[in-house]
């Protein structure tokens, strides 16, 4: 796919109705050993998902406020970031609230970015299935590695076992002294990035070990 293929996609996205997204795929085949050739589809050319729904998701929610629609914006920006640039999600709608869940690939748990109160803002790893007991169990099991843990962030993480009122736990990282209305953004979306592509690198593998 040559570059005025890619700028003909682009066009079409820019200009057609929000309803119509158009991609641009290549495909490759993959062999491995003594296998059967597969195809593989990589994606070249793409909407830019952001300024195509975030209109339309602005006309269908006209009622928000100004605090929701700004949350909406900042984690928009942080989806588009991560599928983009890192493949960390496939997500492409920032919704008007103060959080937002990525999966792990377990069921029931989660990796949660959320703006919480006392002008915090908190990367997570939260433990919530349907099963106080299992969560418990879940936690404990990564606890006991939680000094190899903490050294590979560099930091000692929040460490929040089962609340008996929640019925969820959590291992978490902390920025202090900001909040959404906060003018300085870039540096909050840097950091959300960053702490979730920790979180994957650190606990991806054990999660799905457990």
């Amino acid at each position: 796919m040559r570059d005025e293929h890619r700028q003909a996609i682009d066009w079409l996205n820019r200009h057609t109705s929000d309803d119509l997204d158009f991609f641009g795929l290549e495909v490759e085949v993959f062999k491995i050993n003594e296998s059967l050739p597969a195809p593989h589809f990589r994606i070249v050319a793409a909407p830019n998902s952001w300024s195509k729904r975030e209109r339309l998701i602005r006309s269908r929610n006209a009622t928000t406020s100004p605090k929701q629609e700004t949350y909406r914006e900042f984690f928009q920006e942080l989806i588009d970031i991560l599928r983009e640039k890192h493949r960390f999600t496939n997500a492409k709608v920032g919704l008007p609230q103060s959080w937002y869940t990525f999966p792990t690939g377990r069921s029931g748990i989660s990796y949660n970015i959320s703006y919480v109160s006392g002008g915090r803002l908190r990367a997570e790893v939260y433990i919530a299935t349907n099963d106080p007991d299992r969560n418990k169990e879940i936690f404990d099991v990564l606890h006991t590695s939680c000094d190899e843990i903490n050294a590979a962030f560099g930091i000692d993480l929040e460490w929040e076992p089962l609340d008996t009122k929640k019925k969820a736990c959590r291992i978490a990282n902390y920025k202090f002294d900001t909040s959404i209305e906060d003018p300085a953004q870039a540096e909050n979306l840097a950091w959300c990035v960053q702490q979730l592509l920790q979180f994957k690198s650190v606990f991806g593998d054990r999660l799905l070990s457990i």
